[in-house]
């Protein structure tokens, strides 16, 4: 997976260029005030922005790039020619100042592309769409579910070859119904609450082709109802984690809960607490990984699906030997489960509305705000 993002001015190096740079003109500048040399356009007066923010197919570094020099004063061009003298002492050596000013480039330039390519794209996060839907969305995969007509239900599991502010590059998962394997992007843009997205390629046979392939006439982001090929854009807003916070369940157990961590802690004495990294939540299930270490199931995938109950829920482990999260998602009642490429949905043992054997046969557990 490849985060796109471009080169970008970092702050607090600005601050800092600008700080050695003054330092060290006034210690090889001749002796008069500073206020001389600044008035002699030598020292910068403005937020020093090295070029860095080059375009992707800019020159591998060292190439040499000709750039007009701007008109030195005399001052300027004795200290260029290491001429200037300070207090009667030696010319001030033009290599040694060469050599600081080379320096800050260097680290200016690496500290504005740390801080481009490691920018989070702004569709990264969790969010619900104006169709119902819950959509997650990580550096490497983005989970779709939607449940259509109250019976028929769509999962979508994208693994992200590419991503960033404005479109992401992705292969369809093996298993959905349309266009298996095959290659989709989609393009987005920030809008007040969230973001706004077009699928505007969808079967392509290769990430460069999809990458390639002109949208311009399908995607236009300044038309809210007609932008996506004629159709309104989907819409998402931000979606915190509906059941976050501490909870006792009615098995004696413990659990803390937020957008990235299921802890959950035995009744057993002593008790006995495990992590458990969240890759994706909905409105209506968590999809997470068993430790490495776990004893029945290590490193399987887990597919928990809940439902509240006034200011309790009730959950049930529907899939709990996912071999990936793919697989998990799409076995779980809340997917269709869709397999070789038919309608056949995957039994799922979860009915949120049987509270006796609602979970495979056995009734739900339930947890309660501790």
């Amino acid at each position: 997976m490849m985060i796109e993002a471009s080169f970008g001015t970092f702050a607090p190096f600005n601050k800092l260029v600008r700080s050695i740079f003054a330092e060290q003109m006034h210690a090889t500048a001749v002796s008069t005030s500073k206020t001389t040399l600044f008035s002699k356009g030598y020292a910068p007066v403005a937020p020093f922005r090295p070029k860095c923010d080059a375009p992707r197919d800019r020159p591998p570094l060292g190439t040499s790039i000709e750039k007009p020099q701007p008109a030195m004063s005399s001052t300027a061009a004795q200290m260029e020619s290491g001429t200037a003298k300070s207090g009667g002492g030696a010319a001030a050596p033009k290599s040694k100042k060469n050599l600081y000013i080379g320096l800050i480039l260097v680290a200016s330039c690496i500290a504005g592309g740390l801080a481009g390519g490691l920018s989070k794209p702004i569709v990264i996060g969790t969010w619900k769409d104006n169709w119902g839907g819950y959509t997650t969305v990580t550096s490497t995969h983005w989970y779709s579910t939607h449940n259509w007509g109250g019976n028929i239900y769509s999962n979508s599991v994208y693994t992200i070859r590419s991503i960033s502010n404005s479109r992401a590059i992705m292969q369809n998962d093996p298993v959905t119904v349309y266009f298996p394997n095959k290659w989709t992007k989609h393009e987005y843009h920030a809008i007040a609450d969230g973001f706004a997205v077009c699928t505007t390629v969808w079967n392509a046979e290769t990430a460069a082709a999809t990458r390639d392939t002109d949208t311009s006439e399908i995607y236009d982001s300044s038309d809210d109802m007609g932008g996506c090929n004629g159709w309104p854009f989907s819409r998402y807003t931000a979606y915190a984690m509906p059941i976050a916070g501490k909870w006792a369940d009615n098995w004696g157990g413990k659990h803390e809960i937020t957008a990235t961590e299921w802890i959950k802690t035995s009744s057993a004495d002593p008790p006995v607490s495990v992590s458990y990294p969240i890759e994706a939540y909905g409105g209506n299930f968590i999809l997470y990984q068993n430790p490495a270490d776990d004893e029945y199931n290590p490193s399987k995938w887990v597919l928990t699906e809940f439902h509240m109950i006034g200011n309790d829920f009730g959950y049930c482990i529907s899939v709990y030997n996912g071999a990936t999260a793919m697989a998990a998602l799409q076995r779980g009642g809340i997917g269709p489960g869709l397999q070789h490429q038919t309608w056949a949905y995957a039994p799922s043992g979860y009915n949120a509305s049987d509270a006796t054997s609602g979970c495979n046969g056995f009734g739900h557990s339930v947890a309660s705000p501790a």
